[in-house]
This record gives structure tokens, C-alpha cells and sequence, in this order.
């Protein structure tokens, strides 16, 4: 495939997450489902969770061509509530702890201090502690390639978006979900709803929230001010991924 479709890019296979050496105890529990109790701490320092959430554990997703893909569930108890999705290839917050995160990924934790968080989020995802009070479910998906999630990773693009839409309509017949879903985060997880409610329009969602992003990869990132950019930023984002089934490929011409 990658010979004689794309002869300039270079694929490689990903390392399985639990061979990975920056993954702290990755853990795979389908269908797992438990109660965080209220004054749950995962870890010390770390905010208590203000209410009881109903946390349910890699439930697997079937998209339109058969692959699976596992997303963590975190919902209020017996509420309808709407559904934030998070769509990222950086492994899911709850279980699979990798490379990218705060303590790593820019100094003083970006600012954001332990207590405000719950240990359990995705790296530039929501605290599903505070949001579930809210009044919203998280579903922290591991992306198409990502940790069990079966299939190769994709750059965005229709593949992503067509991921997205299906994900949406199996979020809308939860029985924990109101019908209505929003995208929200950082960095890819904005790239991931622009990318998805430009392409095709599900009518349960109702809206995202891409707090920082690029629109554009070749003006945004590939080639700033007309420059290529080095290629080491690709490269940690990419020696981060970890997946059982998927290859990735070099995001620069070679």
C-alpha cells in the first residue's frame, strides 16, 4: 500500500499499548461497569469526584465497515443527560495513561493545578468528575488504530469524520443519553469536530467546542509562513501512538 499508492510516506507498524514504554498500566475491560462514589480520589493531590458517576469500561463501538473501536463511558446515575465526545488517537484518560500529558507537555502543568482534575481525563480532554456534575456524559473514545481499537490510525479526513458519525449514533441510543451530542477539547480533539461537523451533519449534534486547533495542516503546520516546518513535533506526537492492530505513517515527505 504504501509503495505503490503513496511511494513518499513511510508507514510503520505502532507498538501494542502494553509493550509501549511510556504507558502506565494500560488495562483493557470490556463492557466493565462501576460506580465512582462521591469523595472518590484516584490520586493523591488529585480533586475528589462531587457526585457519584456511573463509569463503564471500553465498550466497543461498530462502525459502518465492521471495525471496533472501544470508548470509556463516565454519566451521572440514572440521569439522560447529553454526551461530550472526545476524539483523540492519545489513549484513553482512565486507563491509558501515555506520553502526552501535562507534566510533559510544557512547564508548571500548563498551569493547570492537580487539584482541578481527577485523573481520569484524556490528555486535552474534560474532567468527566466535574462535567458529569454538570449534567453531561463524557465518551473518551480511543480513536480507529488506538490501543484495542482495531484499524489503522487516520489523519483526520472523511475516514475520521465518517468514525465520528457513526460514534454519534451509537452514543444517541445509550440508554444514559438525552439524543443530543457536542465535541469538545484541545489540539486534535478540536482538529476531530471541525473536521467532523464540516464534513457531515449529524442531526443529534448540537455543537462544538474546539478550544484550540488548525484548519488548515499544510498553512497551520506542515509549512508555517512558507517554511517546512521540523519534523520533531510530528515525531513525539507519533512515537505517542500505541495501537494492538494499526500502522501509522510520517506526516512529511520524504
Amino acid at each position: 500500500m504504501a509503495t505503490t499508492q503513496t511511494p513518499s510516506l513511510s508507514f510503520r507498524k505502532l507498538l501494542p499499548i502494553d509493550k509501549h514504554p511510556a504507558y502506565k498500566n494500560p488495562s483493557f475491560n470490556p463492557d466493565k461497569v462501576t460506580t465512582i462514589r462521591k469523595g472518590h480520589v484516584r490520586f493523591p493531590g488529585f480533586g475528589a469526584f462531587p457526585i457519584d458517576v456511573v463509569f463503564e469500561q471500553d465498550r466497543a463501538i461498530k462502525l459502518r465497515d465492521g471495525v471496533k473501536i472501544y470508548t470509556d463511558v463516565f454519566h451521572p446515575v440514572d440521569k439522560k443527560v447529553p454526551a461530550v465526545l472526545l476524539w483523540s488517537p492519545y489513549g484513553k484518560g482512565a486507563n491509558e495513561s501515555g506520553p502526552l500529558n501535562l507534566n510533559s507537555m510544557g512547564p508548571y502543568r500548563i498551569g493547570i493545578s492537580y487539584q482541578r482534575l481527577s485523573g481520569y481525563e484524556t490528555f486535552e480532554g474534560l474532567n468527566p468528575a466535574e462535567w458529569a456534575q454538570r449534567g453531561y456524559a463524557i465518551v473518551d473514545v480511543n480513536a480507529r488504530g488506538v490501543g484495542h481499537s482495531e484499524g489503522n490510525i487516520h489523519f483526520w479526513g472523511p475516514q475520521e469524520a465518517e468514525d465520528v458519525y457513526d460514534t454519534i449514533e451509537w452514543a444517541i441510543k445509550q440508554p444514559w443519553c438525552d439524543g443530543s451530542v457536542v465535541m469538545a477539547g484541545n489540539s486534535w480533539l478540536a482538529i476531530s469536530a471541525w473536521n467532523a461537523a464540516s464534513r457531515f451533519q449529524h442531526p443529534a449534534l448540537k455543537a462544538i467546542a474546539p478550544w484550540e486547533g488548525l484548519t488548515d495542516v499544510y498553512k497551520d503546520q506542515a509549512v508555517r509562513g512558507g517554511r517546512p516546518a521540523p519534523p520533531m513535533f510530528n515525531q513525539m506526537i507519533m512515537g505517542s501512538f500505541a495501537g494492538t492492530y494499526a500502522e501509522t505513517t510520517c506526516l512529511f515527505v520524504i
